[in-house]
């Protein structure tokens, strides 16, 4: 596969009429042999043939794939010479570099190499934006590859950058209900869960719990019911175009919303029960004794002082009373919006029997995980309201 990409990269090269590239990158022999044809084609997202499906592959050649990487890694020393060449010729923002910086990034994948990896893309992503424009959908693509190759090279803080800009563009492409919007909130989600499992970004716990939040918040406003259009324009000018009506959820996309705000609600849940306020790790008493001296007049007219220990109530005990309060409420409320959520995935599920079987066969599994994490909320409410 990695030598198919060289001969997919010369081939660009030679329709862009460059062959001052192709003679630049020297491709090994084997690798311009011609494909298998008994070859097995695993299709995107296609799991590989299993033992009863295909015969095990031969155990790899240790000095066979160390002579492969060699040969990889040379092909790149020319690669980058003759790229250099083709910035000459062309300029360095010309149109025709962005998928060739792509490929060569690909290559810088294949050879365990992310970090250089993501600065060819992020080249490609410049170029990208410049040729076509701040907003362009054409940098979708190119974000999503970026992404992925930040995290492998564990840059997080330039993963989480460029999540921002590829969910930020995508709601700016696409309306609230579109499928493309849904999607890529979904894994916008996705990605902030993984930031958030691992503290990725070494933050405080109170700020890694406002980007939950915050999704909680993205995925609440994505399932709410759709506002028909006002139809106010329309009946005072017939001739008006009529605003289109706003698209309602698939079963499969309500449920997906409905899992991920779920898993979003049992993590602030699980904050709200663990994460004690400073305020409140140490309880106040609601009532002191104060040592009170106080100038009395005798019988004889004299004023003589009278000390005493008086009881009165603590004025910093109401503060914390109202804070006590406050934490359990917010307590509350986050296990009542996992139950909810749990409820409405659970009824998506029951009232769409086909969310059961082919390529959505995994749905109940995930109501089930869903409805481990409510009973283990439940259990934690109810030790923590002896507390709160």
């Amino acid at each position: 596969m990695r030598m198919n990409r060289v001969m997919a990269v010369l081939a660009l090269c030679l329709l862009l009429g460059n062959s001052a590239w192709a003679q630049a990158v020297d491709v090994p022999a084997d690798a311009a042999q011609a494909p298998d044809e008994n070859a097995v084609v695993q299709a995107p997202g296609e799991a590989l043939p299993g033992p009863a499906e295909a015969e095990a592959a031969p155990a790899p050649d240790p000095e066979a794939e160390a002579q492969r990487v060699r040969e990889l890694s040379a092909a790149l020393q020319r690669f980058e010479a003759a790229l250099v060449a083709l910035e000459s010729e062309r300029g360095p923002y010309d149109m025709g570099l962005i998928e060739v910086l792509n490929d060569y990034a690909a290559l810088q994948v294949e050879l365990g190499q992310p970090a250089q990896a993501a600065d060819l893309q992020e080249r490609a992503l410049a170029i990208t934006r410049i040729s076509y424009g701040l907003y362009s959908p054409q940098q979708v693509d190119i974000l999503q590859s970026l992404i992925d190759a930040h995290i492998a090279a564990a840059q997080w803080e330039l993963a989480d950058d460029r999540a921002h800009l590829a969910f930020y563009l995508q709601k700016r492409l696409h309306a609230a209900d579109s499928p493309e919007y849904i999607r890529a909130l979904l894994a916008y989600g996705r990605f902030k869960q993984q930031v958030f499992s691992g503290n990725r970004l070494s933050r405080s716990s109170l700020a890694s719990i406002r980007d939950i939040q915050a999704l909680q918040g993205l995925y609440t406003e994505a399932l709410a019911t759709p506002t028909p259009p006002d139809t106010a324009a329309e009946a005072t000018d017939p001739l008006a175009t009529p605003a289109p009506l706003p698209r309602s959820l698939e079963a499969a996309e309500r449920f997906e919303l409905l899992h991920a705000r779920a898993v979003a609600e049992f993590q602030l849940a699980q904050f709200a029960m663990h994460d004690v306020p400073l305020g409140l790790n140490r309880p106040v008493e609601r009532y002191i004794n104060d040592f009170v001296c106080q100038d009395v007049v005798g019988p004889t007219g004299q004023v003589v002082q009278q000390c005493g220990t008086v009881r009165r109530e603590n004025p910093a005990w109401r503060d914390w009373e109202m804070q006590r309060q406050m934490h359990g409420e917010r307590i509350r409320s986050a296990v009542n919006a996992l139950d909810d959520s749990v409820r409405q995935a659970q009824a998506v599920l029951e009232a769409t029997p086909a969310l059961s079987a082919g390529e959505q066969a995994s749905a109940p599994a995930r109501l089930q995980e869903l409805l481990a994490m409510q009973q283990r909320t439940e259990r934690d409410y109810r030790r923590s309201r002896l507390d709160w």
